[in-house]
């Protein structure tokens, strides 16, 4: 596995750390921290309504985990909750803007 995540509640946002190389290879832990993170938003019966995914700490990100945010982002709404990516590296930002993802999540530097 080449990523790390750690979660953490503050006030009303569920904050998802990550650290390291986001890549294919770590399709399983993505699947589970994704029905992680909605159920915890889900029990939270509207106390948590901002998800965080801070991005200071990955290097790369490959497709694989771009689909995880997006699909992050329906389930995330379907709670009544928001999604932000927050505080990408340059290079991550390059790839967050050259798809555009701007245009449906709130980036953070």
């Amino acid at each position: 596995m080449t990523i790390d995540t750690q979660l953490q509640t503050e006030t009303n946002r569920l904050i998802v750390t990550f650290r390291g190389t986001m890549t294919f290879h770590d399709y399983g832990a993505s699947d589970a921290l994704l029905d992680r993170v909605v159920d915890q938003i889900g029990a939270s019966n509207g106390a948590i309504d901002l998800l965080v995914f801070d991005l200071a700490e990955v290097d790369l990100i490959d497709s694989h985990w771009l689909g995880m945010f997006v699909r992050a982002l329906k389930r995330a709404q379907e709670k009544g909750a928001k999604v932000a990516l927050r505080r990408p590296q340059p290079s991550v930002r390059r790839l967050l803007d050259l798809v555009q993802f701007g245009r449906v999540f709130d980036i953070q530097d």
